[in-house]
């Protein structure tokens, strides 16, 4: 059994010259809400082995928020992450080992909700910032991954 889960960022900041799109933080509110579902997921003794994350400040500080609950967080900055482009994440899911059973990756829409679509077959995925899909798979390893092939179990915020 394998387990993906698929976190949009917090909410950030709108776009200025200085740190164009890559260098926006997280707001306020945002950082509040990602520590609410921060929380959530460690009253639910939920933990990741692997941490795929893109190399924006707000997924970055996203992780951080999700580390000061759930404490340090196996991770990697996966570069093909940042433009949210679905076929990059379905990629950078299946080259995980399959030594990794579940699996948090935390991007950029629409990438995000696409990918939580194509896995789980329902088309209506909106993630909003902060929002996570959790997805379960009845396989073995993440190269086996398909369209439809998980199933939906709960998306929390």
């Amino acid at each position: 059994m394998l387990a993906l889960y698929l976190l949009r960022h917090g909410e950030s900041t709108p776009v200025n010259s200085v740190s164009g799109d890559i260098g926006r933080n997280l707001t306020s509110t945002g950082r509040e809400k990602l520590l609410q579902l921060a929380k959530l997921l460690k009253r639910k003794n939920i933990n990741f082995d692997h941490l795929l994350v893109s190399p924006a400040k707000r997924t970055l500080e996203t992780k951080s928020v999700l580390e000061s609950e759930l404490g340090d967080l196996d991770f990697e900055i996966d570069e093909s992450l940042y433009e949210g482009i679905p076929r990059a994440l379905i990629d950078a899911i299946c080259r995980q080992p399959k030594e990794f059973k579940s699996i948090l990756l935390v991007g950029h829409n629409p990438g995000i909700s696409a990918v939580a679509s194509y896995f789980s077959g329902d088309n209506f995925i909106i993630l909003s910032p902060g929002m996570m899909a959790i997805i379960y798979f009845n396989l073995e390893d993440w190269k086996m991954l398909s369209a439809n092939s998980g199933t939906l179990m709960e998306i929390l915020h």
